[in-house]
C-alpha cells in the first residue's frame, strides 16, 4: 500500500514544483507593459531550446524556456541595429539600467517578422539557424 502511495504522489509533486516553478519564473522577470513583439519558436515547443522571445517599447527583452531546466536565463535588454537584434545583460533597475555585456546576437529577416539565432556567449539551448516568428504586436 505505501509503495502505491508513492507512485502516485512523487510524480504528483514533482508536476506541482515544476508548475510553480514556471509560475515564478514567468512573472519574475517581466515588465508590466505589454510587448511590442513576441517572438516563438518556429517549429513548435521544444523542452529543450529557448521558446520564446518578448521586446517590450523601454528595451528590455524577456526569454523563456521550459520549465524543466534549471538553469534561468537572465534579464535582458536588446537594441536593433540595421538587421541585427543583440542581447544584453540587464543591469541596474529603473532610471539606473543599463547595458552590460552582449551575450545573444539574432538576425532580422522577413520585415521583422522572423528572428535567427546566430551566436550566444552564454548557454540558451539554441543552435545556429534556429528560427523564431513573430507571433504577437
Amino acid at each position: 500500500m505505501k509503495l502505491k502511495c508513492m507512485r502516485v504522489i512523487c510524480p504528483v509533486l514533482a508536476f506541482l514544483f515544476a508548475v510553480s516553478l514556471t509560475a515564478c519564473q514567468n512573472g519574475m522577470n517581466e515588465p508590466s507593459a505589454e510587448p511590442s513583439a513576441v517572438y516563438t519558436l518556429k517549429d513548435g515547443f521544444d523542452v529543450m531550446t529557448m521558446s520564446e522571445i518578448a521586446l517590450y517599447e523601454d528595451g528590455t527583452a524577456v526569454l523563456q524556456q521550459a520549465a524543466i531546466r534549471s538553469y534561468l536565463l537572465p534579464d535582458a535588454t536588446y537594441k536593433i541595429s540595421g538587421d541585427s537584434l543583440t542581447l544584453y545583460e540587464k543591469i541596474g533597475d529603473g532610471e539606473e539600467l543599463y547595458d552590460g555585456d552582449a551575450f545573444a546576437e539574432f538576425k532580422i529577416k522577413d520585415d521583422g517578422d522572423t528572428l535567427v539565432f546566430v551566436s550566444s556567449r552564454i548557454l540558451l539551448y539554441v543552435t545556429e539557424g534556429t528560427e523564431y516568428v513573430r507571433t504577437a504586436p
